[in-house]
């Protein structure tokens, strides 16, 4: 599929090339590298079922080698919704425990940022200006065994 330079596309022609490229380079206007608000870096994109690690002030937090503290941090994105406060626009991103089986109307949602240390969470609402995570698939990848293994680092 040839696709000319335009820095607008459509969802259809942007999920086209996400299914069927492997390599990004090749299309680079298909996906912003910057916020157009704040030139903020684009670092990874997170949808509904990507897996991530919590942390509170730093990712060097994170032992790969304790499955415990692991274990402890591995949430599952379950929604993601905006919001408008006093005309802010924020992100707002849902989790999971990743061993959390109870259906979500059983389940009561915290609000707040990850803290070392706090009383087990099986649901968080965190707005994108706390989110502090590693992301399945640009920060860690879980390998067939369910290991996780940190990627570049």
């Amino acid at each position: 599929m040839l696709v000319p330079q335009s820095p607008h596309r459509n969802n259809l022609e942007a999920s086209e090339y996400f299914k069927k490229s492997t390599d990004r380079n090749d299309f680079p206007y298909l996906l912003p590298t910057t916020s157009l608000k704040h030139n903020f870096p684009f670092k990874s994109l997170i949808k509904i079922g990507t897996l991530v690690l919590l942390y509170e002030k730093d990712q060097n937090e994170i032992n790969f080698d304790n499955l415990k503290d692991i274990n402890k941090r591995l949430y599952k994105v379950t929604g993601l919704s905006s919001m408008t406060v006093h005309g802010s626009n924020y992100g707002v991103i849902n989790i999971r425990f990743h061993q959390e089986a109870r259906q979500a109307k059983d389940l009561k949602s915290k609000n707040g940022t990850f803290v070392n240390g706090e009383d087990y969470r099986p649901s968080i609402t965190i707005l994108h200006t706390q989110f502090n995570a590693l992301v399945e698939g640009f920060d860690f990848k879980i390998n067939i065994l369910g290991e996780i293994e940190p990627i570049n680092r």
